[in-house]
């Protein structure tokens, strides 16, 4: 439960619905708390949470050129 929790703060979700909506659709059933989950469930739920946050990464606007790590040689200039 606290994986989840912190998946869920470090992408940046924190609409309950839509975190609901992610769990659900994760496991494919109705979940009424984190408590009712079983292992597997929450594994899959924290891959669709990196998912959701790595397709907002993708279509905020930042190119692969803006989220570079290293300068270049440009950026030495």
């Amino acid at each position: 439960m606290r994986a989840i929790r912190d998946q869920f703060l470090a992408a940046g979700i924190d609409d309950q619905d839509q975190r609901k909506e992610i769990v659900q659709s994760a496991v494919i059933r109705d979940v009424s708390s984190l408590r009712d989950l079983f292992e597997h469930e929450a594994r899959r739920i924290i891959e669709r949470i990196k998912a959701t946050s790595d397709a907002k990464l993708s279509t905020s606007g930042a190119s692969a050129w803006d989220l570079r790590d290293e300068d270049t040689w440009i950026d030495k200039l």
